[in-house]
């Protein structure tokens, strides 16, 4: 796909990952490291002299969380330019009680969070976002009735990846209408006047922003 676009038409390449090294395949079982890291070098390669940006995305748990500062390493040695933390969100996650969120009031954290900043200031070449967590119990910390938009894979426009359950909530489908008319439905309208009022739908219970204090 990206020699058929000329990467002309792709502003940013996402990968997800998960630390590196052992914890990386801990976690995402029977896959490898070592052909990941290959493939990301292939891909700063292939980017070389465009627009295209490379980013690293870390879902931070219990599991990886030491491993912070080891993927801004990674980044850089590799020639990466960006890497995005995010917490975990429990908004889709029914097994999991909402006391998880603690952890990352935890002396441990806090420590991976210490050697994470150090990271940064040893690499600034590498762009680091969402790196301090702060996040207030509020609707209006999220960002996504207004800067993003997430689409099923049968064409329904749901309120967020975190929990892409359009028999739940959706602002209509794409097949049936454009992308434009589905971002301005009444629904959705309605959806930013709750986060205007600062008020979650029950849709967004279990979602992180509703539910940490700043660390």
């Amino acid at each position: 796909m990206l020699g058929y676009l000329g990467l002309k038409q792709v502003d940013t390449i996402q990968v997800s990952i998960d630390g590196v090294d052992e914890v990386y395949n801990s976690i995402r079982r029977g896959s490898s490291f070592e052909h990941l890291s290959h493939n990301v070098r292939e891909l700063v390669d292939l980017c070389k002299g465009t627009q295209t940006a490379i980013m690293l995305n870390m879902v931070v748990t219990k599991e990886n969380h030491s491993d912070m500062a080891s993927l801004v390493k990674f980044a850089a040695e590799n020639g990466v330019k960006y890497v995005d933390f995010t917490l975990l969100n429990l908004a889709a996650v029914t097994f999991q009680e909402i006391s998880y969120y603690k952890f990352y009031k935890s002396v441990e954290f806090k420590s991976s969070h210490q050697e994470l900043e150090m990271a940064i200031n040893q690499y600034p070449k590498v762009t680091v976002t969402n790196k301090n967590f702060a996040t207030h119990n509020s609707f209006q910390k999220c960002p996504f009735p207004w800067t993003h938009f997430y689409i099923t894979w049968d064409g329904y426009l749901v309120p967020c990846c975190a929990k892409p359950f359009p028999k739940e909530m959706n602002f209509g489908n794409i097949r049936e209408k454009t992308v434009l008319n589905a971002l301005n439905t009444n629904d959705y309208r309605n959806f930013r006047k709750m986060w205007l009022a600062n008020t979650a739908p029950n849709f967004c219970h279990n979602c992180h922003f509703l539910n940490i204090e700043p660390v």
